[in-house]
């Protein structure tokens, strides 16, 4: 017969119930929220501004519906942002860099943002429609995508090649990393 073990104590040294170890942490909630990034909203407004986007997009790639914290957020130009917000700025920080380095030219620049692409990550439509369902995967995707693209095309010591209108941008799946 195995020996009765003593009665399990409190952090208090009191009889209690059950182990609780004394060195144990508390264990606080993981927040649902980002820290603060005092250039994270400006920096979206001001994409959305040069991307020519309705507030119903910006909404949509915020991924938020409730209309008053959008206008709110865009008034104080920061807040403190859900940590979903805060990684869909970054792919979209992140995919307006690439097109930059792509597409230089801003005019040309938002023509590749919203012309039909014959480019697997599109489906066919365009780069922004992608970028529109809503979901913080798909901004990844295109992320991904373009910059994989910029990294090839601008990789070999010259100048970005840019594919002609209405061809397909460079697909990275199809080429080989030297």
């Amino acid at each position: 017969m195995s020996a009765a073990l003593p009665p399990a104590r409190s952090r208090a040294g009191q009889p209690g119930r059950g182990h609780e170890p004394a060195a144990a942490a508390p264990l606080r909630p993981q927040s649902d929220q980002a820290p603060e990034s005092a250039e994270a909203l400006p920096a979206f407004f001001q994409l959305a501004r040069l991307w020519q986007l309705t507030a119903a997009q910006q909404m949509t790639l915020l991924g938020i519906t409730a209309r008053s914290t959008f206008f709110q957020w865009k008034k104080a130009g920061r807040a403190r942002l859900p940590r979903d917000t805060a990684e869909r700025i970054g792919y979209l920080r992140g995919i307006h860099n690439a097109l930059q380095m792509l597409v230089p030219d801003g005019a040309l620049l938002l023509g590749w943002l919203r012309q039909p692409l014959d480019a697997p990550v599109t489906c066919g439509g365009s780069l922004l429609r992608r970028m529109l369902s809503g979901r913080v995967a798909d901004l990844y995707e295109v992320h991904r995508y373009l910059a994989a693209a910029a990294r090839r095309t601008t990789g070999a010591g010259e100048g970005p090649t840019l594919p002609a209108r209405g061809n397909r941008l460079p697909d990275p799946a199809r080429t080989t990393g030297k």
